[in-house]
């Protein structure tokens, strides 16, 4: 994985955290007292896609927008202090960067407030600087991930013409994406849905294994995937390969603290599979080994190359 180049792109986030502790209802509103003790920061978003794929080695470059504000500077510096390259950023003086509060006691979260514009990117932001940007880079690299939040960076045209590109140079392409519509990520390399995800595809319940399996054959076919990797949080994950084989794997770890940012762990470690030259199957497998540790943990969490050596 250290001789891998990944390059990242999409919805760039701030994870806030203010950590307390609760010893009374208010008694203004049946709601706790968070008696504040400290305030700290974690990558989200694209930026903790680009954090996992760094913690495991890989070399990673990041595309996204960030506000031309103290979040933005923030997430900046947390780039280049992960070793994460940021001369691809785009810096917009209009919209501000994405932050999510999470108010928190004893690693359970009160509330989150979150701060953010969806606005589509836009010509103000040189779409077409950005595109000249990716073609002249992206042959340097092993592959791409796309990081959609749905927050505004990832449009339709630029979801076009990312997989064009990695067509023409033959780049292993993978998305995991919020987008209702995923047309526009016909014949990538690979999707990673969580079951929500791919229940609101299909606008139905789909509560078996058997129901799962037929579903993901028919949007592989539909969307013309490679492989898609289905996230079935404590239940592990399913993954259907370019046989159109499917298998199930078991979640590997007894106590799950938080699953926040699993999915991005899971797309980072199955892309690096993929790289090194592993089967769907074993890239899948390996993902769900570093998911299990990332959930193990509290908050926006990472797994390190010596956590997955152990483990």
């Amino acid at each position: 994985m250290k001789t891998k180049n990944i390059l990242i792109i999409g919805d760039i986030i701030l994870d806030e955290y203010v950590q307390g502790t609760v010893t009374r209802i208010s008694p203004e509103a049946p709601i706790p007292i968070l008696n504040k003790q400290e305030t700290y920061y974690r990558l989200g978003g694209a930026a903790n896609v680009a954090r996992n794929v760094n913690a495991l080695g890989g070399k990673t470059w990041i595309i996204g927008r960030i506000g031309k504000d103290s979040a933005g500077n923030k997430v900046k510096h947390m780039l280049c202090d992960e070793g994460i390259m940021t001369d691809l950023l785009l810096t917009n003086p209009d919209i501000p960067t994405i932050v999510k509060t999470r108010f928190v006691a004893e690693n359970h979260q009160l509330l989150r407030v979150d701060y953010e514009d969806t606005s589509p990117i836009s010509d103000l932001e040189k779409i077409s600087v950005f595109k000249e940007d990716l073609e002249r880079h992206l042959r340097y690299f092993d592959g791409v991930i796309i990081s959609d939040y749905n927050k505004g960076t990832i449009t339709e045209e630029i979801a076009n013409y990312i997989g064009f590109i990695a067509k023409k140079y033959n780049k292993i392409i993978t998305v995991d994406t919020h987008k209702k519509d995923i047309s526009c990520y016909s014949g990538y390399s690979c999707i990673t849905p969580n079951l929500k995800e791919l229940q609101m595809w299909f606008e139905k319940p789909l509560n078996s294994l058997d129901i799962l399996k037929d579903a993901i054959k028919v949007l592989k076919r539909e969307f013309n995937f490679n492989s898609i990797l289905l996230t079935l949080s404590e239940k592990g994950i399913l993954v259907i390969d370019e046989k159109e084989n499917t298998t199930h794997i078991p979640v590997t770890v007894q106590d799950i603290v938080d699953v926040t940012g699993c999915g991005d762990t899971v797309i980072a470690v199955y892309t690096l599979g993929l790289c090194c030259g592993l089967s769907e199957y074993e890239a899948a497998k390996l993902s769900n080994r570093a998911a299990g540790i990332v959930a193990s943990k509290f908050g926006t969490a990472v797994c390190t190359s010596e956590e997955l050596d152990n483990a």
